[in-house]
């Protein structure tokens, strides 16, 4: 191997490793959550949110992926929850569009429901449960949903969004329904 070879590789690697986002586990050991406070601090950034009471979801997984954006960390899954003709693959085809973005589409209305779901896990053991999960699981979510489906931080970061079915739910246990 020439050595410019090895200069191109070495510089490679060193701009995937320091691109790479932290791991879910480590965003989730270095966060501070206050309810009452209605805040997640993370990386000496404190992040505002308004926390609905305890609520509980329940309903099919039909897409499940880990989730990363810059300006709000804490967002570690991207999911949809079904329920209904919506968690028939054959009636219904639900895709990602990248960026949290879902579509769906049927040759008929379906009855049931879709939401999607930017999930923030309270702790390690929430974090864990959410990787056992896999596509067409039931699952039962216990936590809170952000209010006004924005999270903004002190530092001037902001994650808002624009579609109604879509929250951020701060989750403080996943369960899979047999």
């Amino acid at each position: 191997m020439r050595a410019w070879h090895l200069v191109v590789l070495i510089a490679a690697v060193a701009i995937y490793v320091i691109m790479r986002p932290p791991s879910a586990a480590k965003i989730v050991r270095g966060m501070e959550v206050s309810i009452p406070a209605g805040t997640i601090e993370y990386a000496d950034v404190r992040y505002a949110a308004t926390w609905s009471d305890s609520i509980v979801r329940s309903g099919d997984i039909r897409y499940l992926s880990r989730a990363y954006t810059k300006s709000v960390p804490m967002v570690i899954y991207d999911a949809v929850l079904t329920s209904g003709e919506f968690s028939d693959s054959s009636i219904v085809e639900i895709e990602s569009t990248g960026g949290g973005n879902f579509y769906w589409r049927s040759k008929k209305q379906p009855q049931g429901t879709l939401v999607a779901l930017h999930i923030i896990p309270e702790n390690e053991i929430v974090l864990r449960s959410l990787a056992s999960v896999d596509e067409g699981d039931r699952i039962e979510i216990v936590g809170r949903d952000e209010i006004n489906g924005k999270i903004e931080g002190a530092d001037g970061s902001f994650l808002r969004l624009a579609h109604d079915n879509h929250k951020f739910v701060l989750a403080s246990r996943v369960s899979v329904e047999n």
